[in-house]
């Protein structure tokens, strides 16, 4: 029994999701930089490392969605393979930018 058409609405969806991350990334190092015009080498690398993941994350979820037939699966169970992706891509930009602005903090210590 085929499961249900994969329908354009939902694809562009999860490209928006994944565009939306790669924005907002680059909206925040342009504000830091207008902020914090002296730094350039670290936020440049936090820029790097959000787009790379952002767009690593994007092809996860499609083709997570694909070969795991999450499209095909209670709604709740796309939130949460959604949400645990958005969570790991969260999770990587909060540590990148703990360890290279908390460096000078831990060789105090």
């Amino acid at each position: 029994m085929p499961g249900p058409a994969k329908t354009p609405t939902l694809r562009t969806l999860h490209y928006a999701v994944g565009v939306a991350l790669v924005a907002l990334t680059v909206v925040g190092l342009l504000l830091f930089r207008i902020l914090d015009p002296g730094a350039g080498g670290d936020s440049a690398l936090l820029v790097d490392i959000g787009v790379i993941m952002g767009l690593a994350l994007i092809k996860a979820y499609l083709v997570g969605a694909e070969y795991m037939e999450i499209r095909k699966s209670v709604t709740w169970l796309k939130a949460a393979f959604g949400s645990w992706l958005l969570l790991t891509w969260l999770s990587i930009m909060i540590t990148t930018y703990l360890g290279m602005h908390l460096d000078g903090y831990i060789h105090f210590l």
